[in-house]
C-alpha cells in the first residue's frame, strides 16, 4: 500500500497511472489511504484525476483516523480536493461530528464554488 501511494507522487506519468489502477483494483482495502490519495486530484494529467475520482466514488467511508487530514483538506484551494475531502467527511457520518463547524464555514464561504458549498452542507447533514 505504501509503495502505491509513493508511486502517485512519481514524476513518471505511467507510474502514476499504474498506481491509480492498483488503488482501483484494491478498492476497500485502500480505504485507509484515501486521504493520502486526495493530492492526486490535482494531478496535471486528466486520466489520473478521473481515475482517482472513480476510486473515491467506489470507496465508501474512509477510516475515522483520517478525519484530521480530511478537515485540513476541505479548505484546500483546489475545489476538487475540497469537494472530495468533504465527501469523505460526510461518509464518516456521526464519527465526523467534530468537523461540523468547518463544514458549515465552507458551506457559507461565497468564494467557494457552488458544488463545494453544497457538498459541505451535505457533509454537515450526515453528522
Amino acid at each position: 500500500m505504501h509503495q502505491t501511494i509513493q508511486n502517485l507522487h512519481s514524476a513518471d506519468l505511467e507510474t502514476r497511472i499504474e498506481a491509480v489502477g492498483e488503488l482501483m483494483v484494491g478498492g476497500p482495502d485502500y480505504r485507509g489511504v484515501a486521504h493520502e490519495a486526495l493530492f492526486a486530484l490535482a494531478d496535471e494529467d486528466e486520466e489520473v484525476r478521473e481515475q482517482i475520482v472513480g476510486f473515491l466514488e467506489e470507496l465508501g467511508p474512509p477510516v475515522p483516523s483520517a478525519l484530521a487530514l480530511l478537515i485540513e483538506n476541505c479548505t484546500a484551494n483546489d475545489d476538487l480536493v475540497a469537494y472530495w475531502s468533504l465527501t469523505l467527511i460526510g461518509r464518516l457520518g456521526p464519527d465526523a461530528a467534530s468537523a461540523r463547524d468547518i463544514c458549515q464555514q465552507v458551506a457559507n464561504d461565497a468564494s467557494r464554488g457552488p458544488e463545494v458549498r453544497r457538498r459541505a452542507n451535505w457533509a454537515s447533514e450526515q453528522m
